[in-house]
């Protein structure tokens, strides 16, 4: 990260490092920390590293009518349209306009991954967004409301910022009091108790790259909508993701999967299940009794 941030000649603030996982809501509380100490007014803009956003403009626009609503206190999902009865996602559920902030709306709650017949439903409702994991808040209203929910997490982050380690580029968080943070995300731990939520639907070409599919999403199509990376050979092929990072592939008359072929193993999978292989992989695994 460090790297990348000089090759663009940005100069980071601060760059925090963990001592131990502990999910996004300590992340953020660290981030909010160092804002707080900074400005008071500090905004704060949290986005998931490995995420997507090929329209840059719409994304601007986004955050300027999250920031408006930001600084009067409200914490800011933005919400990515559905664009399918995706169950790898989790969902926002819309309510009313909030008043005097364009573009925003009152949160009305978070659903966590769903079934299909679910997903369903909410792609027909119209009433809800997924989840991307993209917050805008200010610091001062973030860390009161964690204060109220989960304040043994504020104390052990500004513990473990009062105590950190400054390494050249880095301040490496002191871990005895970092280890004492409950692990929680923002979505748990804040989003989906307060009273002060609010969201702004967006189309801003996201994608979390988290999936076979997402890369299907993202990857550059033939006339056939088959994405083709490595050595592949098709016939009467449409809508599927064909990957080798080794072997020849030859697939025929498939649609709508995914076929990925590595040194050592094989995946096939309909394209609208591929989420499913570690789920299945992992259950699997506990019946014959092998570690995971």
């Amino acid at each position: 990260m460090a790297e990348q941030l000089r090759q663009i000649n940005v100069l980071a603030s601060s760059i925090f490092l963990e001592p131990v996982a502990r999910s996004t809501a300590p992340a953020a509380a660290i981030a909010c920390l160092h804002a707080a100490s900074q400005s008071e007014d500090a905004l704060v803009l949290i986005l998931p590293a490995d995420h997507l956003i090929l329209d840059e403009p719409a994304f601007l626009k986004a955050i300027d009518a999250a920031s408006s609503a930001a600084k009067s206190g409200y914490l800011v999902s933005l919400g990515m349209r559905v664009k399918s009865p995706h169950t790898g996602y989790g969902y926002i559920r819309k309510a009313g306009k909030l008043h005097n902030f364009d573009g925003v709306f009152a949160l009305d709650h978070f659903v966590e991954k769903p079934d299909a017949k679910r997903a369903e439903k909410f792609f027909k409702s119209g009433d809800y967004l997924w989840n991307g994991g993209i917050f805008l808040f200010s610091a001062s209203a973030y860390l009161d409301e964690l204060s109220t929910f989960s304040p043994v997490t504020v104390s052990s982050c500004t513990q473990a910022m009062e105590v950190c380690i400054k390494d050249r580029d880095f301040r490496r968080l002191n871990s005895t009091a970092f280890n004492d943070c409950p692990y929680g995300a923002i979505d748990t731990e804040i989003m989906e108790k307060t009273d002060k939520g609010a969201v702004v639907p967006v189309d801003i070409g996201w994608s979390d790259v988290g999936s076979w599919r997402g890369l299907w999403d993202i990857g550059e199509r033939d006339v056939a909508e088959n994405v083709l990376v490595g050595d592949v050979i098709i016939e009467e092929v449409t809508n599927s993701y064909l990957r080798s990072d080794g072997p020849l592939l030859g697939c025929i008359g498939l649609d709508d999967m995914v076929v990925v072929a590595s040194q050592d193993a094989v995946l096939v999978a309909p394209k609208g299940r591929a989420e499913d292989v570690i789920e299945s992989l992992i259950a699997s695994r506990r019946m014959e009794g092998q570690s995971i």
